[in-house]
């Protein structure tokens, strides 16, 4: 009897130290992992046709992060997995009459180059569309450093203002605030913030379109500076 009760004791022992050595989840993580297993894509095309909204770009060029750390953990899930997540709901809430030619570029893996060559090299696709492309990144925050942001300034060099540069971030966004600092129309967002429809949706609005009231104040805008130049002439 005695030697069934330690049996019984020994296995219970053993069975609370496997369960204290696991991983478990922490609680934030399965309330995101909860958040991704679905989603159901707002419409936008209704609104978007009452407000006068018109697309902004025919090419959206995509840099992807690939390096290792994109396997780490994050909200319970790889950094890499999550990322493509946020981006798959992304293209399933653009609408379905927008016509844009996609361009991946990866950066960050193994034999593949640093973001801010990627950004470099992204002027040859940037040169071939005009100012029809918007450029998105898709990366941990901490990518964003000194050479990317050389790289950006650069890129801006040749189109100014007009070239509009997006991020979706993952991890740890005070792990450097240097994208927020560059002159961009672009949007920098992280990718938590737009999990849920309702904030896709807006992100999506803001990124590709733009509504007429305000096309044409950029025009308006465009000619009164051409015409002060012309006069200080």
């Amino acid at each position: 009897m005695f030697d069934k009760f330690k049996k019984n004791l020994l296995i219970t022992v053993l069975f609370f130290m496997v369960s204290g050595c696991a991983s478990p989840l922490k609680n934030d993580d399965y309330r995101y992992k909860k958040e991704l297993d679905y989603f159901s894509p707002v419409d936008i095309s209704p609104k978007l046709i009452k407000m006068n909204y018109k697309e902004k770009y025919s090419s959206l060029i995509l840099l992807i992060d690939n390096s290792p750390s994109m396997s780490q953990s994050y909200r319970g899930r790889p950094k890499k997995e999550y990322l493509q997540i946020i981006y798959d709901r992304l293209t399933t809430t653009l609408p379905k009459t927008l016509r844009i030619e996609k361009t991946k570029l990866l950066f960050g893996g193994v034999g593949e180059k640093t973001l801010s060559e990627t950004l470099l090299k992204s002027n040859q696709l940037l040169a071939n569309s005009g100012r029809g492309s918007t450029i998105l990144i898709l990366s941990e925050w901490n990518k964003i450093n000194s050479d990317s942001r050389s790289a950006v300034e650069q890129l801006f060099l040749t189109y100014d203002d007009n070239l509009c540069i997006n991020m979706i971030g993952v991890g740890n966004l005070h792990a450097n605030k240097g994208l927020l600092n560059w002159k961009s129309c672009g949007v920098t967002i992280d990718a938590d913030s737009i999990s849920t429809p309702i904030r896709m949706a807006d992100f999506v609005r803001k990124v590709f379109f733009l509504s007429r009231p305000m096309l044409m104040m950029t025009a308006y805008m465009t000619i009164w500076i051409v015409v002060k130049i012309l006069k200080q002439e």
